[in-house]
């Protein structure tokens, strides 16, 4: 449709290709379309990280730019950007196979309050033993990528608890709007109820 409407090229950014095979299905089907370049970029991230990258995609294209300067453009943004979360509970991800029943059942026995955190491509999970050591540990890594380009805080259902954040976050960003963004019912459905955390993009 977007060549019959007199599109020249093609960008296709998709969640990282650690926690998904959608960008190995976008290749498939980008060597198959022959009628224009069909580029396909993995974001290396997910949820607003993905977001803020498809956005700056968009206003370089807007801007003229050629799909050469905008992936360039993408590769470098992609390093500032960066999205770590707390959990309530292990129980989510067992479910959804992303963790093994005997590790999430161990987990919730000693009560540990597990962290993810994405960068480049790279998840890595962290836990803590409190909710209150989970909410300090974001704020460390808060103030580690300042200052910031862009600051959104992240929640599955717990408004209140994010709200509770932004006044603790403002001094990240005085000059700009944090945004609260609930995440997709998709990846809620992965980390469950009760999860919060930031989309960042650090300043060059």
């Amino acid at each position: 449709r977007l060549a019959d409407e007199g599109a020249h090229a093609i960008l296709s950014i998709h969640i990282s290709e650690t926690l998904s095979s959608t960008v190995n299905s976008a290749r498939l089907a980008a060597r198959q379309f022959k009628r224009i370049p069909v580029t396909v970029l993995d974001s290396g991230q997910l949820s607003l990280g993905l977001g803020f990258i498809v956005e700056h995609a968009a206003a370089l294209a807007r801007a003229g730019k050629g799909m050469e300067e905008i992936t360039a453009a993408l590769h470098q943004l992609m390093k500032r950007t960066y999205v770590f979360a707390s959990l309530k509970t292990l129980e989510y991800l067992r479910r959804s196979g992303r963790m093994n029943f005997a590790l999430a059942t161990f987990g919730e026995l000693l009560q540990l309050k597990p962290l993810l955190h994405m960068n480049m491509g790279k998840a890595t999970a962290h836990r803590t033993r409190t909710q209150k050591q989970a909410t300090a540990r974001l704020l460390e890594w808060l103030a580690e990528y300042a200052p910031y380009e862009k600051l959104a805080i992240m929640h599955a259902g717990v408004q209140e608890e994010a709200e509770s954040l932004l006044e603790q976050t403002r001094a990240y960003f005085p000059q700009g709007e944090v945004l609260i963004e609930q995440i997709t019912p998709v990846l809620g459905a992965h980390l469950g109820i009760g999860a919060l955390g930031f989309a960042c993009v650090s300043k060059e």
